[in-house]
């Protein structure tokens, strides 16, 4: 077994393990904070981008989801919603390069917290791009604050995953 066919079996199962998250309805009819699949979409971007060797990990997860998400109907702006997919975990590779690789919580935390943000600004860029009304900007304050503070709760879930993943010859 060679480290590339470990590489890409974690990367196809942390793709399953999101594109599951996203598909499944958590609690069918229950309202639940947007943001809450962050607990473990981020974490799944940072274990994969930590645990393998090849670049840009977690933006392979992220297209694979956001093609998903939008060849199954899913999402607001169309194709253009692969972006809300592709902009966090592209976050998410490159905070884990600056930082080393570190399994601090607060590196977690703040990677979490940045890939929120990621995601918000795809859909703030996509509003823009559609002129949406001033309206719609106020209608995302709780969307922006819920995605960040989910992306920020991810910190232990994250050092979990990248604690208890093994990959038998690495």
């Amino acid at each position: 077994k060679t480290i590339a066919d470990s590489d890409q079996a974690l990367i196809f199962a942390l793709a399953t393990v999101v594109v599951g998250v996203r598909l499944i309805k958590v609690v069918a009819g229950l309202p639940l904070a947007p943001g809450h699949k962050n607990l473990i979409i981020i974490p799944s971007y940072i274990a994969a981008a930590t645990l393998t060797r090849t670049r840009f990990a977690a933006v392979h997860i992220g297209a694979v989801s956001g093609a998903i998400n939008f060849l199954s109907g899913f999402g607001r702006f169309g194709i253009f919603d692969i972006f809300q997919h592709v902009l966090p975990a592209l976050s998410v590779d490159l905070l884990v390069r600056i930082s080393g690789g570190s399994r601090s919580l607060i590196v977690y935390a703040f990677i979490g917290l940045v890939a929120g943000v990621a995601r918000v600004s795809a859909v703030l860029i996509l509003s823009l791009l559609f002129r949406m009304p001033g309206e719609f900007y106020l209608l995302l304050v709780p969307f922006i604050v819920s995605q960040c503070l989910f992306g920020v709760l991810s910190a232990p879930v994250s050092r979990y995953m990248v604690s208890h993943i093994k990959i038998d010859g690495v």
